[in-house]
């Protein structure tokens, strides 16, 4: 049997293969660009990780609560941030056509002391915890969940060792009342410090001294096969007082207060957008590097009497091969900082597919992008010219 070398001309066309020759030619050159790129790639990867997972850790218990409207306050913000309304609008809501259920929701925030004595700060959303889900890839674990106690509560588990425990139950003391925590969720880390930690609505309503006819919104629920858009406005012309949003609404309207009305997350949001650009430069210069440096042998070929249409695919394919292998390095590298980050630094970062897989795209486009600025300086060169060299 025999066998034979095969070249990437017997397999690539023409101009592919041209393009692979070209741009290993200089190896050195090539792995300088790649790494260049890669870093620059995996920096605006792990900068949008952390903006979406802000954003859907600012947003994590309105989405699990499952509901279809929310009644707030006008000067409602976030759910974090929620302004008091009157609990008994829940029995006006619940009687208007189309809504099942309205439960009144209570959040806040409110000082706790650990077990050692050591002071807290706790993010208390007070729910109706029938209806609580867990978001996407969370998980729940501890004691079945007695909704009839006074003294219960769920907390995300990278919070466990902030009071200096390893899991579940363990107790804590609330605004002066003992409460014990007896379950364990993911998916539920906080940027602000102050874990989140979820109970009834009456529990909450309690903790945080909040008067007995005083709530910070309602949940409602719609029957099978009512109108969202009606419903909303049915509600909103019974109580023009009130704000009624849907739960994607509510969702934008505190990612938009984290993001853009606090200074965590306008400083999140600046080095995001600095970061991407600083990026977006580096990659751009690196390609355009890459292909200006077989500039010579691309005046050569012409003067050699390649045509102009095939040089052009030779210089899109180098620099768009080049953007895409840096995308995905760069991406790969995204994620094993996110992890790190994730395991030991940032508990709420998410890492999505669809980020790395944008990104890339990106990447193909800034190559295109890079490839037709170097095309134009081919065809400003005379071919005498590389004949000269």
């Amino acid at each position: 049997m025999q066998f034979r070398t095969v070249h990437a001309s017997a397999v690539f066309p023409p101009e592919l293969a041209l393009a692979y020759k070209l741009s290993t030619a200089n190896r050195r050159r090539l792995l300088v660009t790649l790494a260049g790129a890669s870093l620059s790639v995996s920096l605006i990867v792990y900068q949008l990780f952390l903006i979406v997972g802000f954003i859907g850790s600012a947003t994590a218990m309105i989405r699990s609560t499952n509901a279809d409207l929310w009644v707030l306050a006008h000067e409602a913000q976030a759910f974090d941030f929620s302004a008091p309304l009157r609990r008994d609008h829940a029995f006006g809501v619940a009687g208007i056509a189309g809504v099942a259920e309205a439960a009144p929701v209570a959040t806040g925030f409110a000082g706790a002391v650990d077990s050692r004595g050591l002071p807290a700060v706790v993010a208390l959303a007070g729910l109706p915890v029938e209806r609580f889900r867990l978001v996407a890839g969370g998980k729940r674990e501890g004691a079945p969940v007695a909704l009839r106690s006074d003294s219960f509560g769920f907390i995300d588990r990278t919070a466990l060792a902030q009071f200096g425990v390893d899991g579940v139950p363990f107790d804590l003391e609330i605004s002066g009342q003992r409460v014990r925590i007896s379950n364990v969720m993911e998916g539920y880390a906080t940027f602000l410090g102050s874990p989140f930690l979820v109970t009834s609505t009456t529990n909450a309503q309690r903790w945080l001294q909040l008067p007995a006819d005083v709530c910070t919104g309602i949940a409602v629920w719609l029957r099978t096969g009512a109108n969202l858009d009606a419903t909303k406005q049915a509600i909103a012309q019974v109580y023009p007082e009130l704000t009624v949003l849907t739960t994607r609404e509510y969702a934008r309207r505190s990612a938009i207060f984290w993001l853009l009305k606090t200074g965590a997350g306008g400083g999140l949001l600046l080095t995001a957008v600095l970061g991407f650009g600083i990026g977006l430069l580096i990659i751009s210069q690196n390609l355009y590097a890459a292909v200006l440096e077989s500039l010579e042998q691309y005046t050569t070929l012409r003067a050699m009497g390649i045509e102009q249409r095939t040089l052009q695919w030779v210089v899109i394919s180098q620099a768009t091969a080049i953007a895409l292998c840096a995308g995905v390095a760069g991406s790969a590298l995204a994620y094993l900082f996110g992890a790190l980050t994730k395991a030991f630094v940032l508990g709420w970062i998410a890492e999505p597919i669809a980020v790395p897989m944008s990104v890339i795209g990106a990447c193909a486009f800034m190559g295109l992008a890079s490839s037709i600025s170097a095309i134009r300086l081919i065809h400003r060169l005379e071919p005498a010219h590389a004949l000269r060299q």
